[in-house]
């Protein structure tokens, strides 16, 4: 799986990382900094085109504090989470944003922590995203919906409007 060369560095082990990286090598790998506020939690957002569906928070084990992944495989805990109108907000920019590169956005989840400065993006799954709806009590309805949505899709598949914004977009637009 894609966390199995998974691990956390010191700083000071960031330069030794920094020296390996000048190594060729027939690997790919991905750096970034760690942000402590992990440990409280990734709040993920569930959408259907740009219209929100429910959300969850995501926290790492809470038996082992040098676990950041916050993986129920990890031990990680889930519960449903009700995002503010803000967390909304930046949830549907990072899907816009998507969509200005021509991405289509159909079935996403937005996963994000808490920082200092903000909501920091951790990743937008815009592929074949887990949806969590089993926890948010919401499985069935959530179902319906997608199948509307693919319905609709598929009744119009050269329609713009249908794999863009303006097919389903929310009813109240959050700027």
């Amino acid at each position: 799986g894609a966390e199995r060369a998974v691990d956390r560095m010191s700083p000071e082990m960031i330069g030794l990382a920094m020296d390996l990286a000048r190594i060729p090598c027939d690997c790919e790998y991905i750096a970034q900094r760690y942000m402590p506020s992990v440990r409280d939690g990734e709040k993920s957002l569930v959408f259907l085109g740009f219209e929100y569906q429910h959300a969850v928070l995501k926290r790492p084990s809470a038996s082992d504090p040098h676990e950041f992944r916050c993986n129920e495989s990890l031990g990680g805990s889930v519960a449903v989470y009700e995002p503010t109108v803000f967390e909304l907000a930046f949830a549907e920019r990072v899907l816009r944003a998507y969509a200005s590169l021509g991405c289509p956005v159909h079935y996403s989840r937005v996963d994000f922590i808490d920082t200092e400065d903000g909501p920091a993006l951790m990743e937008a799954e815009v592929l074949n995203p887990a949806a969590f709806a089993n926890y948010s009590g919401k499985g069935e309805s959530f179902a319906r919906k997608v199948a509307g949505y693919l319905e609709a899709l598929i009744a119009r598949p050269g329609d713009a409007a249908v794999t863009s914004q303006a097919a389903w977009a929310p009813r109240e637009r959050i700027d």
